[in-house]
């Protein structure tokens, strides 16, 4: 069982190939787009950071829809945490004022990844919670290019 605590490292290659007209290429680019095209509209695995902006997306579409669950929590002092949803769809964890004492913002940052949401929530059409379970390609271009210039 996955704990909220756990961390995954998904290291990002990218390969270059050189062409027979001698210009480089950028694999990783290439298959990308195409897994892009390919799974248009269709569910796929999805990076924290794309996740992050979709559950952001949800709430800022419907903030009325937004509740509060109580899940049991193993790695918490008391046994359980509460986490917002949207219906049934875990959207963030409330952080308890120690976990909110370990933390240091970072508003420039912070300032960043908030633009790249914003230009990516300006294109994208799905509307209801479900709607978040298929691609978007173009959301999901900028996400990711706006998070990789910011070393995220």
């Amino acid at each position: 069982m996955r704990r909220l605590t756990e961390v995954i490292n998904m290291p990002y290659y990218v390969c270059m190939h050189s062409a027979e007209s001698g210009e480089t290429i950028n694999t990783q680019s290439t298959m990308d787009d195409l897994k892009s095209s390919a799974n248009e509209g269709k569910p796929i695995g999805k990076d924290f950071g794309l996740k992050a902006y979709e559950k952001w997306a949800m709430v800022r579409r419907d903030p009325d829809s937004l509740r509060v669950m109580v899940a049991e929590d193993e790695a918490s002092d008391s046994g359980y945490s509460l986490v917002l949803t949207m219906g049934t769809t875990p959207i963030a964890k409330i952080l308890s004022e120690f976990d909110l004492d370990l933390m240091a913002p970072d508003w420039k940052r912070s300032d960043q990844i908030q633009e790249v949401y914003d230009e990516a929530y300006a294109v994208d059409d799905r509307q209801e919670c479900p709607d978040f379970d298929d691609h978007n390609v173009e959301v999901t271009k900028i996400v990711d290019a706006g998070l990789r210039g910011m070393g995220l």
